[in-house]
């Protein structure tokens, strides 16, 4: 990991100076942006197996804290709002005031961007929306979209590792099936539970619950 880690922290971070340079012109900065964002996916998909062994392994140890959802979410909004295709929108209702959780800020982070970042790479048009409530000693984390939706043979699999819908959605869509795996994990070690609810051509809604602080 450390010999594939360190060219492309190189190629990512000499990319971005590269970038902040007012010299270049239209077509040099538009193939030096496409180098940064291939450098960045690999760096992820490096990242994604390296937590997928640890998980299965059991060798990843969550560094809990107490922390406040809402300004996560919100970043993660602001971070994720650059790769919305024309014609969808991105919201966030927060019904809670303040919801505190005792858990690892980098993975709930990392399970915001793969949920999030999941529907807005697989809704063409439409809306992808947060919503967060308590329900009793829990909070439910609601990521629905209006996308192309999931078959309901394949509702299960999706969690499996290296699964997703079809051949050529992969193809279409990127990504080698990683994410939503790794989010299952990452949920179950933090004490809660995920679910999804999904229909093939109206989108799909994804349910984290997270127990909260007492």
């Amino acid at each position: 990991s450390h010999e594939l880690r360190t060219p492309l922290n190189g190629i990512v971070g000499l990319s971005e100076v590269l970038l902040e340079s007012s010299e270049l012109d239209k077509q040099s900065k538009e193939m030096i942006e496409l180098i940064n964002h291939s450098g960045k996916r690999l760096t992820d998909l490096v990242n994604d197996i390296l937590d997928d062994a640890s998980l299965n392994n059991g060798e990843l140890i969550l560094h809990r804290e107490n922390l406040q959802l809402e300004p996560i979410i919100e970043k993660e909004i602001r971070s994720l709002s650059v790769e919305l295709k024309p014609g969808v929108a991105l919201s966030f209702d927060d019904n809670s005031k303040e919801t505190w959780l005792i858990a690892d800020p980098v993975r709930i982070k990392q399970i915001l961007h793969n949920l999030v970042g999941n529907a807005i790479k697989f809704t063409p048009s439409g809306e992808v929306r947060i919503n967060v409530s308590t329900v009793q000693q829990h909070v439910e984390i609601c990521v629905s979209d209006t996308g192309i939706g999931i078959p309901s043979d394949r509702l299960e699999a999706i969690f499996d590792n290296f699964s997703q819908v079809d051949g050529s959605l992969k193809r279409m869509y990127n990504g080698v099936g990683l994410g939503l795996s790794i989010t299952k994990k990452l949920v179950e070690l933090h004490g809660g539970n995920i679910t999804v609810v999904s229909e093939l051509g109206k989108g799909s809604q994804f349910v984290v619950e997270l127990p909260l602080t007492d």
